[in-house]
């Protein structure tokens, strides 16, 4: 596994702990926690960065040659989808499926 895919997949469990500790902090406080929000949006904003890059470098240099790998994460999406709490966690969770697009590229 490339170095760039590994950043990308550290990026999404560093993503998915920092969102289960601002819930945890915010339900045990009774009030929105704003320092573990930035730290999730930022991990969050940086994941979809990353698999951006990885994207249009493959697209542009045809490197990383592990980009399937990414396919991995979409089930994640479909987790999401037969847990399904409400239409909208649905419609976000959709997304995910995305990533399912990525075995596409392997060769």
């Amino acid at each position: 596994m490339e170095k760039s895919i590994k950043i990308t997949y550290i990026l999404f469990l560093a993503t998915f702990i920092g969102v289960i500790t601002h819930n945890l902090v915010s339900g045990v406080l009774g009030m929105e926690d704003f320092l573990f929000f930035i730290i999730s949006m930022m991990l969050l904003v940086l994941f979809i960065g990353s698999v951006f890059y990885n994207l249009f470098s493959y697209l542009k240099f045809h490197k990383p040659e592990g980009i399937w790998m990414l396919g991995w994460l979409g089930f994640f999406g479909l987790l999401g989808l037969l847990a399904g709490e409400n239409i909208n966690s649905i419609r976000f969770f959709y997304a995910w499926f995305v990533f399912f697009g990525f075995f596409g590229f392997k060769k």
